[in-house]
């Protein structure tokens, strides 16, 4: 069992992402998460592997932010999800990173960063060049443009983190010690 956080600005699409991965379903009028979600899902990976996932799902609004770092422990990934179309998403994605890496435990926590609304591409405002700078800068371990609308990069974005954490100590956290 892993447990990932699923963090980003309120409105991004968290929730609806990860409707998508769990049920294959887009749910166009999708409530604001209040507090904390969670959700449940197994994936199969490449190579036969699969691993059983809950995914804890986070407001993004100001006010919810001080219960994440209580969520954090124990985490084995977390997923970032901007907005592709709200410049301000990306513009946040610094503080969300210093909450997420807020204890030297969780300095190494595996972070894999998500574009969401990529199916309106035709109102970006967030470029390529940005985000892989970004992605360098912050030593995430990956990018993927996703849409919860059409399903684009859902689940590869997921086996993508999973892969990571199993290819490093077989799901045991790296920046915990083993006895």
């Amino acid at each position: 069992m892993f447990k990932i956080i699923n963090s980003g600005d309120g409105g991004v699409g968290k929730t609806s992402f990860l409707k998508r991965f769990t049920s294959g379903l887009f749910i166009e009028q999708s409530k604001s998460t209040i507090g904390t979600g969670f959700f449940t899902q197994s994936i199969k990976l490449d190579n036969s592997d699969h691993a059983d996932l809950t995914i804890w799902d986070f407001g993004g609004q100001g006010r919810f932010r001080d219960i994440l770092r209580d969520f954090i422990i124990g985490a084995h990934g977390a997923l970032l999800l901007f907005d592709i179309t709200r410049y301000q998403s990306f513009s946040n994605l610094k503080e969300w990173i210093t909450l997420l890496r807020s204890t030297e435990e969780d300095y190494e926590l595996p972070i894999l960063l998500l574009g969401t609304k990529c199916d309106l591409a035709e109102v970006r405002e967030v470029f390529p060049e940005d985000i892989e700078n970004f992605v360098a800068d912050e030593n995430l371990i990956g990018y993927y443009e996703t849409s919860a609308k059409t399903g684009l990069n859902v689940e590869e974005s997921l086996k993508h983190l999973v892969q990571h954490i199993f290819n490093h100590n077989r799901g045991i956290p790296l920046w915990k010690s083993i006895p």
